[in-house]
């Protein structure tokens, strides 16, 4: 998997950090948006400190949940990440303010889902 995600990131010209614990970190979507589901895939990886990859694949969704979708936060609707690479937009930090997690510090591109 470590190959074909390279290759991906290449294809796209997308940067591939390779110093010791720099994370790439790649979210894979599944093929349909459902809501309230880990149907989608968060891969990691990284050289370690004998240069050698590590590769970890962890369950995730990279969709709104429900409520979200029908209770918008923004008049617009609902936002999407669009696809991408975002360096430096995120960190390890207080996801509001209560428990650690990956955060964003930076602007991204969204789309809004209009209905």
């Amino acid at each position: 998997m470590l190959s074909k995600t390279r290759n991906i990131l290449k294809s796209r010209g997308y940067r591939i950090f390779e110093k010791p614990y720099e994370l790439n970190i790649v979210a894979y979507r599944s093929k349909h948006v459902r809501s309230n589901r880990f149907d989608d895939e968060i891969h990691v990886f990284y050289k370690n400190e004998l240069d050698k990859w590590v590769y970890h694949v962890f369950p995730a969704t990279t969709d709104p949940g429900q409520y979200w979708l029908d209770n918008p936060m923004h008049p617009q609707g609902t936002a999407f990440l669009k696809k991408g690479q975002y360096v430096n937009s995120y960190v390890i930090g207080l996801h509001r303010g209560i428990y650690e997690a990956i955060v964003q510090v930076e602007d991204v591109t969204v789309i809004r889902d209009y209905d």
